[in-house]
Parts: structure tokens; C-alpha cells; sequence
């Protein structure tokens, strides 16, 4: 077996070091390390499968990558295990549900035991660690590599990749089979635990709620301080909990808090009954126990560590990994947990590295360290517990002076009072007399009636007084009223002061002045509030998508408002909204959804917490079936409510794809409801990909690439055909394809150019090779009058019996007369007619005997499956009959290999397109390509 890695950087230098490496002759598992954007990863991905067929894929996004045995951030590491021998891989992906994970499954999956699975899981919502331990109970001898994929420490949103899939959730997997396949781990820890032991008595799988029937979070608090528990999960990692379960000691490092606030995510499953401590490391002691590991001979070293033990070390975890790593040029990266078999039985860690060992050959006996000579290093953690002890006995001595200033700050700074226990004023300070008007004289022997205001509701003081009667604080906003009469707001806290017997002396009240706050929200909520319906505006529906991690947004509309309010009046349509307002609110409460006021007669809602799309997407639907059933009552006549809604997704634009939805839903025959994400329309490269194609047309740089249609019948093997595909030459020996830019441009002006001159390159083209051209034309060029006189224009001067015009989102014509008259015209010029992506989408079958095409391209999605798929070989057959029997010939495209090529030869398809026979080429290569089929034919 051996190993190599690649950082990739771009298509380009991934090509070169596929052919440096004969990668493409090889077979293997790829494993993709991904620090990137998913849209980067995703496109490498596709360039991955297509250029090694032979190789599984699996891969997850990571919190740092590995690459030759250095840390890398942000990268995409490719780490190829390239099998020498018989070896074999088999890719998998289960659900998180222990049901799904039975014997049956477990031999549907596994006919043969594999010697070794890497697996990688989606693991922020559902811990993978039960389901793991029940697949290694039923497959005992097989080692489990992989880990938690990981994001940065963001904790929202991971994805794990295999072969040509992403994944949001579950687990995916390969399992590695070979006579000659050897694995084994190694784990690296050196967290030791401090403190006192907890026992857990309140968990559920990966989340951990009560420790000696305390809350965790307070606990937190009491040992670790209150900014621990405000930054969670990131500020806890350094200090992970210590799991004594049975004979057996992990570490739980936090990732997250629970959605309800009151347990912690664990990076792995935690038990009732287990017994838990804090724990801590010493990174200089660590960094000693990690030695150099020597050079593997024929041997893949992959490591797997965990994100905690990453942001913990820091700067020294590339230390660490370079001694683990370097000899051996090893890759991978940084999960939420690793996975580890050492030992006979599967454990998830979490604050540990973890070294997955292959080889075809003989693994060594046990690993060999370098020991590097260094001085003793007296453990740092005694010294900081000295210096705490000496800072603790300091502050014991400062006490005094301590609390003597803390009084001063307060009292400069807060409103005080104390009350005997029966709530007469005993104390005032300053401040009190400043703001309130009233002497000290004035207040002492009096209670706090003397500045009641009236309009202080009395079940506040009733709340108050029960509260602070049963010796607990009592916090809450109180309007009173001044000397002079005038009113002022304080943010009150009243603690009972308890003597030295338990018993109540004193109530202490401290008070802070937020009047000109309370008048300043007075105020915001004025300006952030519909007039007319009471609900928040649009300019408080900005403010709360900018200040909040919700990314779901959904924008209703009454389609047929505009009738009612042009019939009736504006009272009427004011009169109509605020009822509309009344439905919405009250259905979207139901559901959880804060509403907001759009615009005319437009409402807004946001999921009060995280929730999925679907989730989302299902709460709106439900809304929009509960307001149409109402309807509207308008000057004694019923109106009915008919809604459109689009949902935008996104952290920063939400509301603007919202209202691009809403506007595609409201013009749609087919969906009132329309959702629009980030990845789908980016829309920050729209711009960019514009100027792209406007100064390829302005340069000369937009160009054609070919692809050979070749027949299947030897018999008509003489008549060369050839597909036009655009490209933009970049002057620098790179080719631009049209998938990054066409959709953008088809929105432009520019779009119509475009395809001109594909129509032209591809008369000269033809003309100047004798071949024929298919080019592509959408329903958008054929009603495009410059187009298609342009079009007319040229096939008068050129040989129209040259030019097959591809017909593309057939399934959109509305205007089939003016397709029709097209078609006819460029028919008297000898040119032909292809459907093209026939059987996706609603193909027309009626536009088959309308149009009479000359041919029908039967669309790839199809295609790609008909070697396995028993349902796409009859599709295929059957669109293939259909056509015989019409006289149209069939072409077939995305023909990548020969099992492709025979089950469509025996199907009896016309002609095929696709890698396997040839790739797209600039023109300069036809000739060389026309003499080369020949040959191949002869």
C-alpha cells in the first residue's frame, strides 16, 4: 500500500499531480480533509469522481487539516491509499437510528467482515457514538478509524462527503477489505483529572444535564467562573471532563449547549451513573510524552485528532503533529472526536490524537519513538496551585479593603437602600436623595410608599413581597415618582440579609436609574412598529435578522389584494390588512413564528429558534392553510385570501431572497411558494461572471469546445457530428465552462450575443472541417428576434444542412407558434432539429409530433444509472422505441464507460456523446480527431 497527499489549490495543479502520481491507473480510497467553503469542496468533489473512477471517496469537513505531517487551516487535503495488492473498498452510508443498525443490516452491508472501517458523522444535532458501538459489537474484529466532522468551532452546521454526495447528517463509511490488509491505532491523551468527583445524574446520549442533581451550568459557574459558562462551548474545551465508566476513562470535551439551556453537548456519549471530574494538562508534559515516530516502511499513516485538544495546545499542536507525522508525510485533520478501536472495543475521544496504521505488507511488531533528549520539566500545574494558594490567602487579607471600596463604587454609581424586616428605611446614600428629590430625613422611618407611583401595577410589589419574604431575591423594572411629581424608571435587585443565625435583619435594595433607556425603547418600539397593525415593521424585521443567528426567513403576500383595494378604497384595504394582521398573528404564535408587517398587504415570519428548512418550510405551509381558510369580512361582502410566499435562506441577505422569492412565487403557475439560498443564486459572483463574459465578447475570447456524436451503427460511422459547447478562453491556457456563468448571463443583455456567436463559430466550424455542428438554443433565443433573424441571415449565406439546432428547456414553450414559425424557416435551409434533456424535468411528448424533430437527446441523469438501475433501461427503452416508431434518431449523452456504451448499443440508441468517446476539444483538434476515429474504425 502506499500513501501520497495533495493540497489542492486548483484543478489545474490536482491534474498534474494525478498524472505525477499515475493516480488515474490506480485504485484506492481518496479521503477528502476539508477546511474550505462546501461549494469549493463540492466542486472538487465532481472533478475527484471523474478522473478517478477507481478510487471510493470519503471525506467530512474539519476544524484544521493535516498535510505531510504539518497543520494546515482552511486547506482541502487529499489523502490517497493506494492499494498494491487485492485489496478492495466498499462505501456506505447509515441514519444515527441504533433500529436502522440490526443484524439484517449489518449482513446486507457486510457479507464478509471487513478488516478495517473509516467512517466520518454528522454529529452537532445526534451523537453517532450508540450506533457505532452496536455495529463494532456485531463486527468485533474490525478496527474503526474517523471521527466528528468538524467546522471551525462554529458548532452549526458540518457535512461528511462520499463518492458524489454531501451530507448534512447520519454517517458515511468505507469498508476496506484485503488477505493482505493490516491496520492498528495509536492514541496520544495526557489530560489528568482535579477537583472533586461528580456523579452524572441527569444525561441523555451526548448531553449532559445534572451532576449531583445540580445543574451543570451552575456548576460551571462555581468552579470555573461565569465568563466560562457565557462563552461555552469554546472557553470550557481547555478543562473537558474526566469519565470514569466501568474500568474504563474517557474524556467529554463541550461542544455546545443544549437548544433548551440547560445541559451541555458532549462530543460523545455520557451515562447516569458514570463518575465525572474536571481535568487538565500540561502542555509542556504533553509535548514531552509525544515523541518523534520513525519511518514506516510500505505503510499510510493517517491521523485523526480532535479539535479541542488542537484549540487547547495551540501553536504546539504543530509541534506535535510534525512529530508524528513528518517521517511519514501523513495526512488528516481535526474532528469533533476521533474514533478508536485499540484495545478490542470502540471508544469516541474527544482531547486526543489518534494514528490509523495500513499496510498490504507487514506491520512492525510495535511502533518505534525517537526519544529526544531534553531537561526535566517540573510540572507547571504545581506552580499555578501554589500561586493559588498565595493568591487566595492575599485575597483573604484584602477582603476588607476590598468590600470598603465596592461600597464606594456602588454607592457612586447605584441607588441604595436598606429596610428593617418589617420595610422601613433604615439607609439611604446619596444617589438616592439626588434622584428621587427626597432628604435622607424625609425618607428614614418612612417605607417606600412615599415614592410609589399609581401606575405601578400592585401585582408587581405582591410578586415582590412574596419573593423576598421567602429569602430569595428579587429582581424586576419599578416606576416611582419623584418630590416634584414627576416619574423615573429603576432596574431593581432587593436581597434579604440573613444573620448569623439564618435568620432575616435586612432588606438591601440597589437600584440603577434606566429611565432615559426605557424612554429610548419607548421610542424604538414606536419607530419599529406598524401603525396600522401593531406588529413589528420591516425596519425591526432588519434589526433582528442582523442581531440574530436565524437564517430562515419567509415573506407572504395576498396575491388578489390589489383588486380589493382598488375596488373598495383605502379605508377598506387598511380595514382588510389589520384583519389579515389579526389571522397571521394568531396562527404564527401557534407555531412558534414572530410576524412582522412587510408592506402593503405583506407579512414576514422568523422561527423563534433554530430550526431545520423543512421544519421551516412545513410551519409556513401550515400557516398559509390556516389564514386561506379564513376569510375576509370587506364593507358586508366576504373576500377570499389567496397567498404567496417565498423563504429566503441566508445569514446576511435573508430578506432580500425572501423578496425574490416572494416575486418568482407571485409570476409561478405552478408554486405559491418559492425558496431562494445563498449557494443557489450566488449572487457575489453574479457581477463578476457578467464582466467575465462582456469582455470575452469584446476581446474575442468567447470560443467553442467539441464533442464527437458518434453513431452506434458502424454503417453511419463515415458522417462526423460534433456538439458546440462554449467556453471563454482565459489567455493563459485555461478554459472557462459555461456552468459558472450561463444562468447569470441568460438574465443579461448579453446572453443573446452569446449565442450568436456560437452560431457563428459553428457554421465556419462545420464548414471549414465538413462536419456537422449541433448547437444549443433555449426557448429564450428562439423568441429573441435580433437571434433568430441573425440566425436566418447566416444559414442563407452558409449550408444549413450542416447545423442541428439543439432545442433546451423545451418543457418552457408558452408561445408555441412562434417556435413552430422558427423551426419551419431553419428548416428550409436544410438545417435539423434535437430536443435535448429529453425525460427530465415535464417533457412534452405532444411537442414530439408538433415539432417532429430530426432527433432527441435522451437527458444524462437518465444515462448515468442504466448499468445499475433497472428503471432507467426501461425508461431508456422505451423513449428509444417510442422514437423508432416516430422515425426520430436518439442520442444518448454522459456516456462515460464502456458498460454505459454496451447497455445502450444493445437498447439499440442511435448515436452516444459523452467521455467515453470522446472529451470536448478546441477546433484546432478536430482533424487530428476525425483521422483518429477513422482509424479506430477501420
Amino acid at each position: 500500500m502506499r500513501q501520497v497527499s495533495h493540497q489542492y489549490v486548483s484543478a489545474d495543479s490536482l491534474g498534474e499531480f494525478i498524472t505525477a502520481h499515475g493516480l488515474t491507473a490506480c485504485k484506492g480510497v481518496v479521503q477528502v480533509f476539508s477546511g474550505a467553503s462546501l461549494e469549493l469542496t463540492t466542486r472538487l468533489q465532481r472533478e475527484l469522481k471523474c478522473q478517478l473512477a477507481h478510487f471510493v471517496l470519503i471525506g467530512a469537513s474539519t476544524a484544521g487539516e493535516i498535510y505531510n505531517g504539518a497543520c494546515v487551516e482552511q486547506a482541502i487535503i487529499l489523502s490517497f491509499l493506494i492499494f498494491d495488492k487485492e485489496s478492495r473498498a466498499l462505501p456506505f452510508n447509515l441514519s444515527l437510528q441504533p433500529a436502522h443498525c440490526g443484524p439484517d443490516t449489518i449482513r446486507t452491508l457486510f457479507p464478509l467482515p471487513p478488516k478495517v472501517i473509516i467512517f466520518f458523522s454528522n454529529a452537532l444535532a445526534t451523537s453517532p457514538e450508540s450506533v457505532l458501538k452496536l455495529l463494532h459489537q456485531q463486527l468485533p474484529g474490525c478496527i474503526f478509524a474517523g471521527g466528528n466532522a468538524a467546522d471551525n468551532a462554529s458548532f452549526i452546521g458540518t457535512y461528511t462527503l462520499l463518492e458524489a454526495e454531501v451530507f448534512r447528517q447520519g454517517l458515511v463509511g468505507v469498508a476496506l477489505y484485503g488477505d493482505a490488509l493490516q491496520a492498528r491505532q495509536h492514541q496520544f491523551t495526557g489530560w489528568h483529572a482535579i477537583g472533586q468527583t461528580f456523579r452524572v445524574t441527569a444525561a441523555e446520549h451526548n448531553v449532559l444535564y445534572r451532576l449531583n442533581d445540580q445543574p451543570v451550568l451552575q456548576l460551571y459557574k462555581k468552579y470555573l467562573g461565569d465568563d466560562i459558562v457565557s462563552g461555552l462551548p469554546t472557553t470550557a474545551m481547555a478543562f473537558p471532563f474526566r469519565v470514569q465508566h466501568g474500568e474504563k476513562t474517557l474524556l467529554r470535551a463541550p461542544v455546545g449547549v443544549s437548544q433548551d439551556g440547560s445541559g451541555i453537548i458532549l462530543a460523545g456519549d455520557i451515562n447516569i451513573g458514570d463518575s465525572v471530574t474536571f481535568s487538565f494538562a500540561d502542555i509542556q508534559l504533553l509535548m514531552q510524552e509525544v515523541q518523534t515516530l520513525a519511518t514506516l516502511s510500505q505503510t499510510a499513516l493517517v491521523i485523526y485528532s480532535c479539535a479541542a485538544r488542537k484549540a487547547y495546545l495551540g501553536q504546539h499542536i504543530n509541534a506535535e503533529i510534525h512529530k508524528l507525522g513528518a517521517n511519514n508525510q501523513a495526512a488528516g485533520g481535526f474532528f469533533y472526536g476521533e474514533y478508536c478501536t485499540a484495545g478490542q472495543q470502540f471508544d469516541l475521544l474527544n482531547l486526543s490524537t489518534t494514528l490509523l496504521l495500513l499496510t498490504e505488507h507487514e506491520l512492525p511488531s510495535r511502533l518505534i519513538f525517537n526519544d529526544t533528549a531534553t531537561q526535566p520539566i517540573l510540572p507547571s500545574p504545581l506552580y499555578t496551585l501554589a500561586h493559588l494558594a498565595t493568591a487566595t490567602g492575599k485575597e483573604l487579607n484584602d477582603t476588607l479593603a476590598f468590600l470598603q471600596q465596592h461600597q464606594h463604587a456602588v454607592n457612586q454609581s447605584a441607588i441604595v437602600s436598606i429596610t428593617d424586616a418589617e420595610g422601613i428605611i433604615v439607609y439611604v446614600n446619596k444617589k438616592f436623595e439626588d434622584i428621587s428629590g427626597y432628604s435622607a430625613h424625609e425618607l428614614m422611618g418612612k417605607t417606600h410608599q412615599l415614592i410609589k407611583h399609581p401606575a405601578m401595577p400592585a401585582k408587581v410589589y405582591q410578586n415582590l413581597w412574596h419573593t423576598i419574604k421567602r429569602n430569595r431575591t428579587w429582581q424586576g423594572l419599578i416606576l416611582n415618582k419623584k418630590k416634584d411629581g414627576s416619574h423615573y424608571y429603576v432596574k431593581t435587585v432587593i436581597v434579604p440579609i440573613l444573620d448569623q443565625h439564618n435568620t432575616l435583619s435586612r432588606y438591601l435594595s440597589i437600584r440603577h436609574d434606566v429611565t432615559d433607556i426605557i424612554k429610548a425603547r419607548q421610542t424604538i418600539r414606536i419607530q419599529n412598529t406598524d401603525a396600522l397593525t401593531g406588529l413589528p415593521n420591516r425596519t425591526r424585521l432588519s434589526a433582528d435578522v442582523k442581531n440574530s443567528n436565524i437564517v430562515l426567513l419567509a415573506v407572504f403576500d395576498t396575491r388578489n389584494f390589489k383588486l380589493l383595494n382598488d375596488f373598495w378604497g383605502i379605508e377598506q384595504g387598511d380595514n382588510a390588512i389589520r384583519q389579515l394582521a389579526q389571522l397571521f398573528s394568531s396562527a404564527a404564535t401557534s407555531l412558534q413564528l414572530q410576524s412582522y408587517k412587510f408592506h402593503g398587504a405583506s407579512f414576514a415570519f422568523r422561527p423563534l429558534s433554530q430550526i431545520s428548512l423543512p421544519q421551516f418550510s412545513a410551519k409556513c405551509e401550515q400557516l398559509r392553510s390556516q389564514v386561506e381558510a379564513a376569510t375576509l369580512e370587506v364593507n358586508g361582502h366576504l373576500f377570499d385570501i389567496n397567498l404567496s410566499i417565498g423563504i429566503g435562506v441566508s445569514e446576511t441577505r435573508a430578506i432580500a431572497l425572501a423578496e425574490s422569492a416572494l416575486a418568482e412565487a407571485k409570476t409561478s403557475y405552478c408554486s405559491s411558494l418559492v425558496i431562494k439560498t445563498e449557494q443557489e443564486l450566488s449572487g457575489n459572483n453574479a457581477y463578476q461572471y457578467i464582466e467575465q463574459v462582456r469582455d470575452a465578447l469584446h476581446e474575442n475570447r468567447l470560443t467553442a469546445w467539441f464533442q464527437r456524436l458518434a453513431p452506434v451503427n458502424h454503417a453511419d460511422h463515415h458522417c462526423d457530428k460534433f456538439e458546440a459547447l462554449v467556453r471563454i478562453d482565459q489567455g493563459n491556457g485555461e478554459f472557462t465552462a459555461p456552468g459558472v456563468f450561463l444562468e447569470h448571463i441568460k438574465k443579461t443583455r448579453l446572453y443573446g450575443a452569446l449565442t450568436r456567436e456560437i452560431v457563428t463559430i459553428a457554421l465556419s466550424t462545420a464548414q471549414r472541417f465538413n462536419c456537422t455542428i449541433s448547437v444549443n438554443l433555449s426557448i429564450q433565443d428562439i423568441l429573441d428576434p435580433q437571434t433568430t433573424e441573425f440566425i436566418f441571415h447566416n444559414l442563407k449565406l452558409h449550408s444549413g444542412q450542416q447545423i442541428i439546432f439543439e432545442i433546451t428547456e423545451s418543457e418552457a414553450i408558452r408561445e408555441f407558434s412562434s417556435v413552430a414559425e422558427f423551426i419551419r424557416k431553419i428548416r428550409s435551409y436544410g438545417a435539423q432539429i434535437a430536443i435535448d434533456d429529453f425525460g427530465s424535468g415535464y417533457s412534452n411528448f405532444a411537442y414530439l409530433v408538433d415539432i417532429k424533430p430530426e432527433y432527441i437527446k435522451i437527458d444524462g441523469s437518465i444515462i448515468k444509472g442504466i448499468v445499475d438501475n433497472q428503471n432507467s433501461r426501461l425508461v431508456t427503452k422505451s423513449i428509444i422505441d417510442m422514437a423508432k416508431n416516430l422515425g426520430i434518431k436518439t442520442i444518448a449523452e454522459f456516456v462515460s464507460t464502456v458498460e454505459i456504451y454496451q447497455c445502450l448499443q444493445q437498447l439499440g440508441v442511435d448515436m452516444v456523446q459523452g467521455y467515453y468517446i470522446s472529451k470536448p476539444i478546441p477546433a484546432s483538434e478536430i482533424a487530428d480527431n476525425q483521422q483518429a476515429y477513422l482509424d479506430a474504425m477501420s
